[in-house]
């Protein structure tokens, strides 16, 4: 099942200023609190490179796994794929930089779970 939430009044895509930050912060820590509260999290983030062996991992970032995506039928375009799976205590905010990110395409593909996938 694939569920959609518009991060943004009107469908919009990219928030133009603080007040539409806002909104897609209060709507991502809306959800993810009526999911998570009290609980702890991983949060999975993708590193694509072009190298198969993975970068060096950084922050409190655990390495997980590798993978090759091979969704392109053509070899020249097959990415490697590592995995990044720190684990976190979730609290509203705390991952309001990410958000920020997520909002302005500068991060994608970031996953939030419980502990017990």
């Amino acid at each position: 099942m694939r569920v959609r939430f518009h991060s943004l009044p009107g469908s919009k895509r990219y928030p133009e200023n603080e007040d539409r930050y806002a909104v897609v912060l209060e709507r991502h820590n809306t959800i993810l609190d009526e999911l998570f509260a009290g609980t702890d999290v991983y949060l999975i983030t993708p590193v694509w490179t072009t190298e198969p062996d993975a970068p060096p991992c950084h922050g409190d970032a655990e390495y997980w796994e590798s993978r090759l995506v091979t969704d392109d039928p053509d070899p020249e375009y097959r990415t490697p794929t590592s995995f990044r799976c720190p684990s976190l205590s979730w609290c509203r905010g705390c991952l309001d930089d990410l958000l920020r990110d997520v909002a302005n395409d500068k991060a994608a593909g970031a996953l939030v779970t419980d502990v017990l996938i």
